[in-house]
């Protein structure tokens, strides 16, 4: 699991990541939680994609809006790149980056 202490509403705050290994083949899920008021908010755990570089992708699909996160790993840090995704096409795509510590 990672974090981002500082996160700002509406930020990434955790990240959890799982993986296993079935038939020679690994298989990867991860969750988000974005900062809310009273409580963080989760997305539910999505199936990610590992890149043989060890990146992890995933898509989170909401109603109005998706996020397509994009994790790489360096030590105890965690490089999350978030790409937010509006339903609405007259309104432009808008990426953030956070690294968050390992807990």
């Amino acid at each position: 699991m990672w974090v981002n202490p500082d996160a700002k509403p509406k930020e990434i705050t955790r990240v959890e990541v799982e993986s296993r290994c079935e038939d020679e083949q690994v298989f990867v899920r991860a969750r988000a939680f974005t900062s809310c008021i009273p409580r963080d908010c989760k997305w539910g755990w999505t199936k990610a994609e590992m890149r043989s570089d060890g990146v992890v992708k995933v898509l989170l699909i909401g109603f109005l809006r998706s996020k397509q996160i994009t994790l790489k790993a360096f030590g105890d840090l965690l490089d999350v790149r978030v790409i937010n995704i509006i339903n609405d096409l007259s309104e432009p795509n808008v990426t953030k980056v956070y690294n968050l510590q390992r807990k």
